[in-house]
């Protein structure tokens, strides 16, 4: 028999400012190599290394060597709902300048174009939606916020 859940030791792995980075640049695009996730997060790779060792060991994230690289990915897609949530109730920043506004546009448009194309459409008529409409909104969703991670 297992306790109630530590929700505490999982948000403090995103209390980290670097550490929430690593985790949305993997929801934004997918499985990424610890160099060009250091790279975003603007961290040393050593620095990267160890708090991409502690997404790992938290559940967060996964990862698998492939040759001279080891790449990471979502160790559970419930890690990016439960990453989506905390964005819903999380503190608004100011924008302080034109990318900020043009990465959060994207994001919020990102968000929006899934919930109501694929989500909330689909569900009310169901016989009005084929698997390739799905496919395609959840793709535009897909590529609205990986163009928004970048920044």
């Amino acid at each position: 028999m297992q306790g109630d859940p530590d929700i505490a030791a999982a948000a403090a792995l995103l209390a980290e400012p670097a550490r929430a980075v690593l985790v949305t640049a993997v929801i934004a695009d997918g499985e990424l190599p610890a160099t060009e996730l250091a790279a975003r997060a603007q961290i040393a790779p050593s620095t990267a290394s160890e708090h991409l060792a502690r997404l790992v060991a938290g559940g967060f994230l996964s990862s698998e060597k492939h040759g001279r690289h080891r790449y990471y990915r979502l160790a559970d897609p419930a890690v990016a709902a439960a990453v989506e949530a905390l964005a819903l109730v999380a503190p608004q920043p100011t924008v302080r300048s034109l990318r900020e506004a043009t990465r959060s546009e994207l994001l919020r448009e990102a968000r929006t174009c899934y919930d109501h194309l694929a989500g909330g459409s689909a569900s009310r008529s169901p016989g009005r939606w084929s698997e390739t409409a799905l496919s395609s909104a959840a793709t535009a969703a897909t590529t609205s916020v990986r163009r928004a991670a970048r920044g």
